[in-house]
Order: structure tokens, then C-alpha cells, then sequence
């Protein structure tokens, strides 16, 4: 766990837990992804999304969680609101992983049409959500917006949360060991989410075609990182000095040479 400006604690492997809401946000679960590719006609084993609900009772574990506010792309598409051969859906399987708990959906481009079947189920679905003096969207919003948002949130002491751009992290021990992992990238008034999604492979920010779209809202030297390896959120510096960490460090033979 760590904790940053707004009462926000960031727990791994990706989600901002507000305790004095008792809210978990998280972004990007894509449930069903697999089941929806299926669908469209890509070849895959069958593959349920057992690692994203143990992603979630991990944090439950170590959260005071009443509510769950999704900052877009609960699901991978519509095919995750339906079973398949008598089997249960992915959604059905997600809600009963929340065991009772509020669900928030904010949409991301992955959900729509999925508006009215999700109120169905009990789901609130709302166009952007307030958890205390925090304000969730979905990150895919015009830039104008989000920036507005952003303005409005620090004023009252709170951050635009958001996610959609699957912020992560390549580590590299220069003797060619390389990971990529989940990142968490702030800044005053501003949060961007990890995709939880267990398949997500991540947008690594030390690529700036890969930040554009965080960066649009806050530059390198604002935002600060964090990545989440294991059960911890470990802090890594600005964006800006990772980069040049990275770019300065030795790699291949010349790293196994010191």
C-alpha cells in the first residue's frame, strides 16, 4: 500500500481505495475478455476471469471496501453479459466476486450497449462518478474536459481519477532481465488507474507515443509513478527522472561488463 495526497491509498495490483467513502476504484477489468474474442471469431482455450476476481478479494483483504467504482470497461464487450451453453456469464461471475458489495460503473468505450443490461442487474451506471471529493471518468473524454475536471477536483482538495490508458512499467536489471509491470501515475488533482485486467499487457510510460495521453494532462516532471509488484505499491520517482534513469542505465554487454 501507499498513500498520496486526497486520503487515497493505492493498493495492488491496482486499485485507489478512499477510506473515508469505503470505495475501491479501479479501471479496466475487461471481464469476458476472452469469451468475447471467442465470439468474434478468434481461436482461444477457454479462459475464465478467476485471476481478476482473486485481484479483487486481494485488495477486499486489505480494505475496509463497501462500494467498487469502475473507471471505465468493466467488460471486454457485450458477449461477457451473456452465458454460453447453460454456462454462467462472466458478469454474473464478476458481481457475485464483489460478495454483496455497491458497484459503480462509469462506461468505457468497451461497454456500450451494455448500459441498460447492467441497470438490470442492479449496477449503477452513471456518465461520471464522485467518491468524496474525488470525480472518476473513464479517461477517454476530450482533453478539455478531463482538464477541467482535473482543475475542479484539486480546488475542492480531491483528484480526477480516471483510467483507459493502462499506464505500466518496463524494469530492466540491465543483465536481460526485463518485466513489465502495473503502474500507477499522479500528480496534484490527478490519478490514473492500471488496467486490472490480469491479460492487460500495459502502456509503458517510459515510451512517450505510449504516455501521450497522460502526459496531455499533466507533464513528466508533474506526474509521480508507482508500480505494483506482487502486494506492493512501491514508489519510483517522477516520470521524467525514471525516464532519464533509463536512458542513462548501461544495457546488454556493457551492463554485464560492470
Amino acid at each position: 500500500m501507499s498513500a498520496i495526497d486526497g486520503g487515497v491509498t493505492l493498493l495492488a495490483p491496482g486499485g485507489a481505495y478512499v477510506a473515508c467513502a469505503r470505495a475501491l476504484v479501479v479501471a479496466d477489468l475487461h471481464a469476458g475478455y476472452v469469451q468475447t474474442l471467442q465470439r468474434r471469431g478468434y481461436t482461444l482455450p477457454t479462459q475464465g476471469d478467476d485471476a481478476l476476481h482473486e485481484r479483487l478479494r486481494a485488495m477486499f483483504a486489505r480494505a475496509d471496501v463497501a462500494r467498487v467504482v469502475v473507471a471505465g470497461d468493466l467488460v471486454h464487450g457485450l458477449p461477457a453479459l451473456a452465458g454460453r451453453g447453460g454456462a454462467r456469464s462472466p458478469l454474473d461471475a464478476l458481481l457475485d466476486a464483489l460478495d454483496g458489495r455497491a458497484l459503480t460503473v462509469v462506461p468505457g468505450n468497451h461497454d456500450r450497449g451494455a448500459h441498460d443490461l447492467l441497470r438490470k442487474r442492479g449496477v449503477e451506471v452513471t456518465p461520471c462518478a464522485e467518491v468524496g471529493a474525488h470525480v472518476v471518468l473513464h479517461g477517454d473524454e476530450d482533453v478539455d474536459r478531463l482538464r477541467g475536471e482535473r482543475a475542479l477536483a484539486l480546488g475542492r482538495g480531491g483528484s480526477l481519477m480516471v483510467g483507459h490508458h493502462h499506464p505500466a512499467l518496463t524494469l530492466d536489471d540491465g543483465a536481460g532481465t526485463r518485466r513489465r509491470v502495473p503502474a500507477f501515475a499522479h500528480a496534484p488533482g490527478l490519478l490514473c488507474l492500471p488496467a486490472l485486467a490480469p491479460l492487460a499487457r500495459g502502456a509503458d510510460l517510459l515510451r512517450e507515443d505510449y504516455a501521450e495521453g497522460i502526459c496531455a494532462l499533466a507533464t513528466a516532471r508533474e506526474l509521480s509513478v508507482a508500480v505494483a509488484v506482487g502486494a506492493e505499491v512501491i514508489p519510483v520517482g517522477t516520470l521524467a527522472r525514471v525516464r532519464a534513469a533509463y536512458r542513462g542505465a548501461p544495457t546488454g554487454a556493457a551492463a554485464k561488463r560492470r
